[in-house]
């Protein structure tokens, strides 16, 4: 068990469930949503834990066989987790983009970023995934008219 993704969790619970307590003084209606969601993160958090508990009790750690040097690899040839600090630099710098270039295209650069930050290297499956993904929440965005940010560079080309 690696004590940051325990940690990441543990902060990502807390927040969760300050988040519930807050809902709280929200009236019925308003409390739904943040209410449903406090609950999901919260329930998610636990089932990780508990994944790691008996991740940990099932295969207990083997003596170090001196290659500390290689990473250990998922099924896909995809890297443990671990590196959740290079996801959260990940998502500020696409709250930046969204400011600078707009929601669509910031949208489609993290979709396609985050995937080979993480080591998935199979562009002809994150490609795809990334654009669908953007034009269904640019879609999404228009049909319930939901004002997405254009970014300055959009704003300025149209002056």
């Amino acid at each position: 068990m690696k004590i940051l993704d325990v940690s990441a969790a543990a902060i990502i619970g807390v927040i969760a469930v300050a988040f519930l307590i807050m809902s709280g003084d929200l009236g019925r209606t308003a409390a739904l949503f943040p209410k449903i969601l406090s609950v999901t993160i919260i329930g998610l958090v636990l089932v990780y834990v508990g994944v790691l508990i008996y991740g940990n009790f099932s295969n207990p750690p083997a003596e170090s066989s001196g290659k500390e040097g290689e990473k250990k690899k998922l099924a896909g040839g995809v890297p443990k987790s671990g590196s959740w600090y290079i996801i959260i630099g990940a998502i500020v710098v696409y709250m930046g983009l969204i400011s600078l270039i707009g929601f669509g295209a910031a949208s489609f650069a993290f979709g396609i970023a985050l995937p080979y930050l993480g080591g998935y290297r199979r562009m002809k499956v994150v490609l795809p995934v990334a654009l669908g993904m953007t034009v269904g929440l640019v879609v999404i965005g228009r049909l319930f008219n939901i004002p997405l940010p254009e970014g300055l560079w959009t704003t300025l080309l149209k002056q």
